[in-house]
């Protein structure tokens, strides 16, 4: 060992790879490289500004992680849209579940008048989160969801769940806050391994996302 401004080093320890960190090791008798262990990881983050039609998050690892954290801003390309979610099973080669299962259900307070609507989408094939969109240009969704992935343990024939609470501005400007939950209810519960997003008679104008693990 040898000490320095930097602390103690062992100089035989070879460099390990990039990201990784110096600690003790479990016997408490060198150093070696690891990983930063986390309950709570980023695993995806991206947008775009050119229109597509949805956007999918796939081949998650629902074995590690128990649920996932979205934070989602976007624009749609056509005024009065609903952003919706579907969910997949089988990885990237899988299909989107598209049976009506889905349950969901909306409440919006508008912040200029304090008044309140509420909706509710039963034996639907999506999920929808958002209310209407307001001007194609300027105005969408924030949101931040968490989505639950594996089949509930205390309610038979549900699972699949997700809560979402955001923002939507309309056309007239006005701010509306909407706080949005759901279920799939059926009894024989799909392997999600992803979920897509998008908006339902046009495209996402532009998007931007961060996606997190949560073990």
């Amino acid at each position: 060992f040898a000490q320095g401004s930097g602390g103690i080093w062992n100089s035989g320890l070879s460099l390990g790879s990039a990201g990784q960190v110096v600690k003790v090791n479990s016997g408490a008798s060198a150093l070696e490289f690891g990983t930063v262990s986390s309950d709570f990881v980023k695993l995806q983050s991206g947008g775009s500004n050119s229109a597509v039609s949805s956007v999918t998050f796939d081949d998650l690892d629902v074995s590690t992680y128990a649920s996932f954290k979205l934070i989602w801003t976007s624009i749609p390309s056509a005024d009065n849209e609903h952003l919706r979610m579907t969910i997949r099973t089988g990885g990237s080669s899988g299909a989107t579940h598209t049976t009506s299962h889905y349950h969901s259900a909306q409440i919006m307070v508008t912040g200029s008048s304090g008044s309140i609507a509420t909706a509710h989408h039963s034996g639907t094939a999506y999920w929808e989160i958002g209310g209407n969109a307001g001007n194609q240009t300027t105005e969408g969704h924030d949101f931040e969801i968490f989505l639950y992935p594996r089949k509930s343990t205390h309610e038979t024939g549900h699972g699949n769940f997700f809560t979402a609470s955001g923002s939507r501005i309309d056309g007239s400007g006005n701010y509306r806050y909407i706080g949005s939950s759901g279920t799939l209810r059926t009894s024989s519960q799909p392997t999600t391994t992803g979920y897509s997003i998008y908006y339902t008679g046009g495209d996402i104008a532009s998007y931007d996302y961060e996606l997190y693990g949560i073990k």
